[in-house]
């Protein structure tokens, strides 16, 4: 592919030997020849074994040490150091499919530039067996922001983004464990719009020992703060002008999801828009429902886990 554009695969990887090989090989097996693999050994705490499977693929990767500081700083290490004018991440857990980068470039060349490109996916078990797939419908580029925040489903090593991107709107936050991704797609929305690949480009694993299966607490706490976001976001968007009823749902969708803070703070500006009486009266009856029925659960959950 000559003049093809450098794609750099970044795959951060912590104590990730079970799975780091399965992840590189699907990188250098691309069908796509313009590529960089780069490995991001985020302080590793194996006795050497996630470094010593990196090493063993010798100059057909780009190999790093850095000390531990979370997936979001791993990343960002990799956006320094990489060459290419296309960034694609890759869990150190995931797998890509063989046309992973082939069918999203050549994509850019229908779509053209500067759009961030996502498609779908297939869960895998721990065993790489196949549980599912998810197909993602094409959203207009109006609701985006709407849909990410409603409906979570973008899988962040599905995208192929523009290095520019990352100029424009910033790098990962490094502070959060769990929202890192989320809290820059909202960002990126900002200055660019986001494009379906209609095909399934990415094996998705699922495990125990996944970050989000480990740290509830810390997931419930930066996804109120996301949530928040996005729904200052949508304000700014003026997304609330004839939407009322999909902001209701995101309000209602969230707080059943557990997230309060961020539902009493969307609840308190949606109740504002309401222009009659008997419509806020509604919203506050379905909103406190809900807020017991969920708190309810919330707390029976915790009293059968501590016995």
């Amino acid at each position: 592919m000559n003049n093809s554009p450098l794609v750099s695969i970044v795959i951060p990887v912590y104590n990730g030997s079970d799975y780091l090989a399965e992840a590189i090989d699907s990188a250098l097996a691309q069908t796509y020849d313009n590529i960089e693999v780069m490995v991001i050994n985020d302080g590793s705490k194996d006795n050497g074994a996630t470094r010593n499977i990196a090493l063993g693929y010798g100059d057909r990767i780009r190999y790093f040490e850095k000390e531990n500081g979370g997936v979001a700083s791993a990343l960002n290490h990799g956006l320094r150091e990489m060459k290419g004018e296309y960034f694609s991440w890759l869990s150190h857990d995931d797998v890509y499919y063989e046309n992973k980068i082939e069918k999203q470039i050549n994509d850019l060349i229908i779509y053209g530039y500067p759009y961030v490109l996502y498609s779908d996916y297939e869960i895998i078990n721990e065993y790489g067996k196949n549980e599912e797939f998810k197909i993602l419908p094409v959203i207009e580029s109006s609701q985006f922001r709407y849909w990410l925040a409603s409906e979570v489903l973008l899988h962040g090593c599905t995208l192929l983004i523009p290095r520019k991107c990352f100029d424009k709107a910033g790098y990962f936050d490094e502070d959060l464990i769990t929202t890192q991704d989320y809290t820059l797609w909202n960002k990126f929305l900002d200055y660019y719009q986001f494009r379906k690949t209609r095909h399934v480009l990415v094996k998705s694993r699922r495990h125990k020992s996944q970050t989000s299966n480990r740290m509830q607490t810390k997931v419930i706490e930066e996804c109120n703060v996301l949530q928040k976001n996005f729904f200052d976001s949508l304000i700014k968007d003026k997304f609330h002008i004839g939407n009322r009823e999909s902001l209701k749902k995101l309000v209602i969708k969230n707080l059943e999801r557990g997230y309060f803070k961020s539902s009493l703070y969307a609840f308190k500006k949606m109740y504002g828009f309401e222009s009659s009486f008997i419509s806020k009266i509604k919203f506050l009856i379905q909103f406190l429902f809900i807020l017991i029925i969920r708190f309810t659960y919330s707390k029976i959950s915790i009293l059968f886990i501590s016995h």
